[in-house]
């Protein structure tokens, strides 16, 4: 999990869609963040869907895979110290992929339910904060 000074300071709307099975960048770690920030008051919704992989919203079903030798730091604990420079929060060091929480091998991979639900999650959103009722294109 990374953790950014002032990361709750926004201004806008966050709508995050997240696969459950996500082993890039873990669902929890971001849930964490969206905890913070509507404990700060902000408008920020987390939407996990089940059974679904990093880059589960690409416009082709592509099956899960492993992505051979890819980097990952979902096991690293890294904050923003007040210079500005990432820290590996257990070593105390600046954060470097050379670090021992670093980790290989995530999944990626098309879920077309998950996908197609996020469609219509943000269409919906879309046409209630800018108005309209109309289809969307392609509909």
């Amino acid at each position: 999990m990374t953790r950014y000074r002032d990361d709750t300071d926004v201004n806008g709307p966050i709508r995050e869609f997240h696969g459950a099975d996500d082993d890039y960048d873990p669902a929890p770690a971001c849930a964490a963040y969206f905890e913070r920030l509507q404990q700060a008051g902000r408008d920020a919704t987390m939407t996990v869907f089940p059974h679904a992989s990093h880059a589960f919203d690409m416009p082709y079903a592509m099956p899960t895979v492993v992505v051979k030798g890819a980097q990952t730091v979902r096991a690293c604990r890294i904050v923003e110290n007040e210079s500005g420079e990432l820290m590996n929060e257990a070593t105390g060091a600046p954060f470097s992929f050379h670090d021992d929480c670093v980790q290989t091998d995530p999944h990626v991979g098309g879920n077309a339910q998950a996908r197609d639900a996020a469609i219509v999650d943000v269409i919906a959103y879309l046409k209630t904060v800018l108005g309209g009722g109309g289809d969307a294109p392609g509909d």
